[in-house]
């Protein structure tokens, strides 16, 4: 049988032709590429936010009315400048009464979920978290069969993110009234724990040996103790705030004039979100707060502790390169 063989010049063709391929793919992967990057994040702003914390109070009146539910709130009226982390922290706040609302009513708690820590995250991450509140709502009324009902689409133009702020602290509050009572010292320490797993880690990266122990516990320990206990670990978080470049807050006008668990409880929400930042500096991305655990039988006594704990650990802290 005879064997058909390749000439010289068609041999020279096919190489010429598979040069040209390779040349046109690559053209086409880096179109790709190109195209790919031309994607942007849509662009949200505190207006738009503002404008689905509308509608997730319209839903809240709505539950108030269904649940028989005639109190009303003290209108939030914080000043201070804030970013949109804080306000992510404030959502998730809303999602864990959100979960105790149903749970009241026989649905099954849901842990919520945490984030990957950002320096400056973008306001999207809070219209994220609207279009979640949102959902979760949905959802409880839709066990009750409360009919839905389509609200008009209401304008905002230049709102600040402490105006969203304060419009979605009194949504918190609202649920409050929705659940018969504040949240209790149990999830104000699960919130505790969850800033120590940060700090620990922070502690980890900078490999600092955590040699501190728990300060003692004193049973006579009252919200406002605590809450003093988390302004001072929020002093030391500043302090390493401005070791890293991150705009700080002044917390200190976020303080209520009577103090209640459900206080210290959005105190450690403020702590959480600037922690972020100083793990977002440090290269921790994928160091993500551990979701909350359930607890039972706390006291006051025993968020200042861990809370007084932490302090002494940021205070091992005497630089960040």
């Amino acid at each position: 049988m005879q064997v058909k063989r390749f000439d010289l010049n068609t041999m020279k063709w096919v190489l010429t032709m598979q040069k040209y391929l390779a040349v046109l793919l690559l053209l086409i992967w880096s179109c790709s590429l190109k195209a790919i990057d031309n994607y942007q994040i849509t662009k949200t702003t505190p207006s738009d936010v503002y404008e689905k914390l509308y509608i997730i109070n319209q839903e809240i009146k709505i539950l108030k009315q269904f649940f028989h539910v005639t109190a009303q709130v003290k209108p939030s009226n914080i000043t201070t400048e804030l970013y949109p982390r804080h306000m992510w922290q404030k959502t998730y706040e809303v999602l864990v009464k959100i979960n105790l609302l149903r749970e009241k009513y026989g649905l099954p708690y849901i842990a919520v979920s945490s984030r990957e820590p950002r320096k400056a995250p973008p306001p999207i991450i809070v219209y994220e978290q609207m279009l979640r509140i949102l959902t979760e709502i949905k959802i409880i009324k839709y066990a009750f069969n409360i009919p839905n009902i389509e609200f008009p689409v209401q304008k905002f133009t230049n709102i600040k993110v402490v105006d969203s702020f304060n419009f979605i602290s009194n949504i918190s509050a609202e649920l409050d009234l929705l659940l018969g009572k504040s949240l209790t010292p149990s999830f104000v320490f699960a919130q505790a724990m969850r800033i120590s797993e940060d700090i620990n880690a922070i502690l980890d990266v900078l490999d600092i040996t955590n040699d501190s122990i728990p300060p003692p516990k004193d049973t006579n320990t009252t919200p406002q103790e605590s809450y003093e206990t988390a302004q001072k670990l929020m002093t030391e978080v500043a302090r390493l705030q401005r070791m890293t470049g991150v705009n700080g807050i002044e917390f200190k006008e976020l303080r209520p004039e009577k103090i209640t668990p459900g206080d210290v409880f959005s105190m450690t929400g403020i702590l959480l979100a600037e922690l972020q930042t100083i793990k977002a500096y440090l290269g921790l991305k994928h160091a993500l707060t551990p979701v909350a655990r359930r607890y039972t039988g706390i006291v006051p006594a025993d968020v200042e502790q861990v809370l007084g704990w932490c302090v002494r650990k940021v205070q091992l802290i005497e630089s960040i390169n």
